[in-house]
């Protein structure tokens, strides 16, 4: 399969074009390709980005420049409506100066398309799945680079907390969500000076706080512990508590001390976590699971990509991926 660059000029994945007495299984697809990760042009995903717009020009944006492919899905209805052959037009011009596949026909019977050769591969949707056509579709795009992406269904997550409840399922992964939010206006600096505390730090202590000796992140990182509780300290905003303590272990050095980290709550219940069962107990998850959560997601990184500390570059996308079983490595 293909890798993507992050940085690909195209604003959708796969643009969706169909009538609407097939929206039940076109909803599917697009469903299926969002959990997968991909960015799908669908309209019911779009309906407060549409609002406003002059729809002939702004479809025709999306289906001649700001997909990388269009998957048209073809029938007797499809043929008559005139929003569909205006999609249909726009994505043929595009396609006529491409180098390589645009369109990606899929078929619900077999009524000619102005313009639509037969002699084009299609798919014959009477034989696959929503499922099954999402990932062809996920095949043809490749696997992607994401940046700031933790997924719709992050399941792996779920089982590294031991989480069964719906409700604790939906505030981990609100929390990982607002956890990138923050960790994409983090710097450099700040970003690997966090990772490290994560990497090398000890987390008996969770989830009231993980703890690194200084001597070991000063290494780590190559600078004096000074400057790395000065970057640190820049995080309070963020709800980030550091604190350099001398170690209390009795094995410990005399004036050895350690970096200890907290970090606040980062996520608030929602309208749908107030039918958890136990408003304390909801309250306590979201007091105390930002580092749990955390930890998770950098210790899935690692899985998914190897050393932090040697692979900055996965820091830079903060691509969560592989919290998801179904798109990790």
């Amino acid at each position: 399969m293909s890798v993507r660059n992050a940085d690909d000029d195209f604003e959708y994945d796969v643009a969706l074009s169909f009538a609407g007495e097939q929206r039940e299984y076109v909803a599917a697809v697009a469903t299926e390709l969002r959990f997968a990760g991909l960015s799908v042009f669908y309209d019911e995903f779009e309906i407060v980005r549409l609002w406003g717009k002059d729809l002939s020009e702004h479809l025709d944006y999306v289906y001649n420049r700001a997909a990388r492919f269009c998957v048209i899905f073809a029938s007797s209805q499809y043929a008559e409506k005139a929003w569909t052959t205006h999609e249909r037009r726009s994505a043929q011009a595009r396609a006529l100066e491409s180098s390589s596949e645009y369109i990606l026909p899929a078929r619900f019977d077999s009524t000619a398309i102005p313009g639509l050769r037969s002699t084009v591969q299609y798919v014959d949707l009477a034989e696959v799945e929503p499922t099954g056509l999402a990932n062809m579709i996920a095949q043809k795009v490749g696997r992607k680079q994401r940046k700031n992406f933790v997924p719709p269904v992050p399941d792996l997550l779920w089982e590294e907390l031991g989480l069964t409840q719906r409700w604790q399922m939906d505030a981990a992964a609100r929390i990982a969500r607002s956890l990138v939010a923050s960790l994409n206006r983090f710097t450099t600096d700040e970003l690997h000076a966090v990772t490290a505390v994560f990497v090398d730090g000890c987390k008996h202590k969770l989830p009231e706080n993980i703890h690194v000796q200084a001597e070991v992140i000063s290494r780590e990182l190559n600078q004096p512990i000074a400057e790395v509780m000065n970057t640190l300290g820049g995080l309070r905003p963020f709800g980030v508590q550091v604190e350099l303590r001398e170690m209390s272990d009795p094995d410990a050095h005399p004036g050895e001390a350690s970096v200890n980290l907290r970090w606040g709550p980062r996520a608030w219940p929602s309208e749908e976590d107030w039918e958890s069962p136990d408003a304390e107990e909801r309250d306590d998850f979201y007091q105390t699971q930002t580092l749990p959560v955390l930890l998770a997601m950098f210790e899935r990184m690692r899985v998914d990509g190897g050393c932090l500390i040697c692979h900055p570059e996965m820091l830079d996308r903060l691509d969560f991926s592989g919290l998801s079983s179904e798109l990790a490595r």
